[in-house]
């Protein structure tokens, strides 16, 4: 078995490109041919091709392919030279895959890996044993709405990056101060259970990663919340970050989660901001895993920035 461990060179996928092909695959849940074919017909309107993993379409396992039927799937579409992306959904059992990725072969065909939730599972060991840089925010489901604010985004994070953004509203700062450190995460319940497996060995340098976390009122309430912080807590993770951000959790205010959040700032007087921007609601920005960021507070304002300019 090959050693798992944080990578200390890091690739930054080629950018896509008008005509390029995406490769849709269900690592994490199965997927309807319905949805799918919706979102094809998206991404075909905004200039791009699709191709289908062979086992896309699986529920070998009655709600999912088969764990060799994903992976297989997910190589397949790593070494198809035609593929420039790797774009898939959420769901509930993407560990599955972990002991049977071929980190070395990911490695050497560099692409773009974009998705989101469950995903956290499979984008942060992928980064973490390989050194490159995967995406955080976006799924095949977000082709189907095409809301303005994320079509927005995937063109600036992944096709023309120009350093601009536009986020939903000014990112609000539940504790201040400034970090730096690379960018890990995700969902918060799946985030919770990677550290201390074998594919995810953080290096444990004090304050060297920016955490961002996201969790929905319609999973977890406030105390789960907490749970799942704590448990990062006992595993080191909070010490290890220099900054924290927390992503949308419900459309009302929720008091109990700021409390929670300037708890962590306090205790480890580190910034902690609040954003509408990513997670599981209406807006999706694409956060990269592994790459270099910087967050700034100053009062109520905060600026957060990585290799790429201003987010």
């Amino acid at each position: 078995m090959e050693d798992h461990c944080i990578m200390d060179n890091w690739v930054k996928p080629e950018r896509l490109h008008k005509g390029d092909m995406i490769g849709f695959i269900a690592p994490c849940y199965a997927l309807s041919r319905e949805v799918a074919e919706q979102a094809r017909g998206s991404l075909e309107e905004l200039g791009y091709h699709v191709k289908y993993a062979s086992n896309l379409f699986s529920d070998a396992w009655g709600y999912a392919g088969s764990d060799r039927e994903r992976a297989d799937d997910f190589h397949e579409m790593i070494e198809d030279e035609d593929v420039r992306m790797l774009l898939f959904n959420g769901g509930e059992v993407s560990a599955d895959l972990l002991p049977l990725l071929d980190f070395r072969k990911i490695r050497v065909h560099p692409k773009i890996i974009l998705s989101y939730s469950d995903s956290t599972t499979l984008l942060n060991p992928i980064s973490a044993n390989t050194g490159l840089v995967t995406f955080y925010g976006q799924d095949i489901h977000c082709f189907i709405d095409r809301d303005p604010y994320n079509s927005g985004i995937f063109n600036d994070r992944l096709v023309e990056p120009t350093g601009s953004y536009r986020p939903t509203a000014p990112w609000r700062v539940i504790h201040g101060g400034n970090a730096e450190g690379r960018l890990i995460g995700g969902y918060l319940a799946n985030y919770a259970l990677l550290p201390g497996s074998e594919y995810y060995a953080l290096e444990r340098n004090m304050k060297g990663y920016i955490l961002f976390l996201e969790d929905h009122e319609r999973y977890y309430e406030p105390s789960a919340v907490s749970r799942y912080l704590k448990s990062l807590e006992e595993d080191g993770i909070l010490q290890c970050a220099s900054g924290l951000i927390f992503g949308h959790y419900s459309e009302k205010p929720s008091p109990l989660i700021d409390e929670i959040l300037s708890r962590i700032g306090d205790r480890y007087d580190i910034p902690v901001v609040r954003t509408e921007d990513f997670g599981h609601g209406r807006y999706h920005t694409i956060l990269p895993i592994g790459m270099s960021a910087i967050l700034h507070t100053e009062g109520e304002n905060a600026q957060f920035c990585f290799d790429e300019g201003v987010v």
